[in-house]
């Protein structure tokens, strides 16, 4: 009577969960209530294992209680058991679930309540395996990936250009696929169809000239190494692109001061973006590189930062560390950076999980800068921060080998195409006296 007694005792009140320090459940609430709650609810090893992941990752202790909310919530909208978790869930699915929770009882869609699902959810079933992954194989994506490697290794292409690269050859494969052909038998005809699709898509003429340049590499590449017997490269005619015929936009100098000072606050992402804004206008760094700035590539004791290029020979540059980005660097590094990770890059992200910044995040750190401002122009972020790089030194007499050097650039003509026009010099012609002369 007494191990009955005991058992249904342990049933209806999970003491031993109760007495688990372990338990991450006991960590984040201190009533009775909500553990119980927490405790009775299906999957409970599984919600513990993946609170406790995040929490290593450096989840603050208020998300960590959303997270633990949301899972009930992920359980009552799936109902699932462990052989509908072995054989995995679809993004579909997931989307679809999380628009459903994100309707409010008056038929209102609440977009908060949906990115919280989706998010918890998505984490979640990847933590445990239990998202199904699209398929990445095509007819040709075999092809596609050797010319990716021969484009990253003998080269020297970025990687975020060598995926540019990977998508245009998986949409051209999957166009010649549905037309029921291959790269061994492909026909001009076929080439010239694909290529209707741009202009059926109204791309400009030069994204037209990117994508055609693309494909005709691939096409020399394909015919060089004997997988096809023609080479159909001349086939493909770019649209003419004439030089110097768009004028570059990038911020002047008073701008780039604004911009510089646009993180001044005591905020930790204010902190972390001061020291990535400083670096793109100081450097002219690309996105790409600052992401993969590391703690070793700083010498303190020189005051040197030694840089990594993204394109071109990669080789390693020594760069003398300017006493604004280093106070900077070191303040972020000081107060914010959480220095018990594991990771050596350089920059983190702000939230859960700490792990390194993406060149995307880099470009939104110095678009909200152009933003905030009210700095309009055709293009902003880092890339205009680049550009601005170069032409004010331009202006100031710098050479372009000076320019270039620094830049990271192996062609002179790549530098000139940052500085299409001097636009200092062009207004004391517009401002010079030509009475008499004209």
């Amino acid at each position: 009577m007494i191990g009955v007694s005991s058992d249904f005792f342990n049933f209806v009140f999970p003491y031993k969960k109760f007495l688990d320090t372990g338990s991450i459940f006991n960590r984040l609430y201190g009533r009775t209530f909500f553990k119980m709650k927490y405790f009775s609810a299906p999957f409970y090893d599984e919600r513990c294992r993946h609170l406790a992941f995040l929490e290593k990752q450096g989840m603050q202790i208020r998300i960590l209680m959303q997270y633990a909310e949301f899972h009930l919530h992920v359980i009552d909208c799936f109902k699932p058991d462990r052989e509908r978790i072995r054989k995995g869930f679809s993004m579909n699915e997931i989307i679809d679930a999380a628009h459903g929770f994100g309707k409010l009882h008056g038929g209102k869609p609440s977009h908060g309540s949906y990115r919280r699902f989706r998010a918890v959810c998505v984490s979640w079933f990847s933590f445990m395996h239990a998202i199904i992954k699209d398929k990445t194989s095509y007819p040709g994506s075999d092809i596609v990936e050797g010319f990716c490697k021969w484009h990253l290794e003998a080269k020297g292409s970025s990687p975020n250009t060598v995926l540019i690269i990977r998508h245009e050859l998986k949409s051209f494969f999957e166009y010649i696929n549905k037309q029921r052909m291959t790269i061994y038998n492909l026909s001009a005809d076929c080439i010239d169809g694909y290529i209707e699709t741009y202009r059926i898509a109204c791309y400009a003429r030069k994204t037209v000239s990117g994508k055609v340049s693309i494909l005709r590499t691939f096409l020399k590449h394909s015919y060089d190494t004997g997988l096809t017997k023609t080479d159909l490269s001349s086939y493909l005619i770019s649209p003419r692109i004439y030089t110097c015929e768009v004028l570059p936009t990038s911020p002047n100098e008073d701008e780039l001061l604004r911009i510089a000072h646009f993180y001044d606050g005591d905020r930790v992402s204010d902190i972390r973006n001061k020291a990535i804004v400083l670096l793109l206008i100081e450097y002219g760094m690309r996105s790409g590189e600052v992401a993969r700035l590391r703690l070793g590539d700083i010498d303190w004791e020189l005051d040197v930062l030694y840089l990594h290029r993204e394109k071109g020979s990669h080789k390693q540059q020594t760069l003398i560390l300017k006493p604004n980005v280093g106070n900077a660097i070191l303040r972020y590094i000081a107060e914010v950076r959480p220095n018990e990770r594991e990771y050596r890059e350089l920059f983190l992200k702000m939230k859960c999980p700490r792990e390194p910044v993406t060149p995307k995040e880099i470009y939104h750190v110095a678009a909200n800068a152009f933003k905030g401002l009210d700095i309009h122009l055709e293009h902003i972020g880092p890339h205009s921060l680049r550009r601005a790089f170069a032409t004010i030194r331009v202006n100031k007499g710098q050479s372009f080998k000076d320019i270039a050097d620094i830049l990271g650039h192996k062609q002179l003509d790549t530098t000139r195409i940052y500085t299409k026009v001097d636009l200092a010099k062009l207004r004391q012609v517009s401002d010079a006296n030509w009475e008499g002369i004209l």
